[in-house]
């Protein structure tokens, strides 16, 4: 995901915390994927939880970066 550089940590939360949310129902998913003895699916939805984690990660990061820069760090 490209940086979200607005000099506002908010927009970087915010879209954390949709990562986050989204990265919870891949979670559902991904049991039921399990139960249903889909391994290709189960391995699908993981790559895609992995790369919502690092999303996540890297925003809440750059929201760090710009709160730290706000306060003089």
């Amino acid at each position: 995901m490209p940086p979200v550089i607005e000099q506002n940590p908010r927009k970087a939360l915010l879209l954390a915390t949709a990562a986050w949310t989204q990265l919870h129902g891949l979670t559902q998913a991904y049991q039921a994927a399990v139960m249903r003895g889909d391994q290709r699916g189960a391995e699908a939805i993981r790559q895609q939880a992995h790369a919502l984690l690092d999303s996540n990660l890297d925003l809440n990061a750059e929201a760090a970066t710009i709160t730290r820069a706000m306060l003089g760090g």
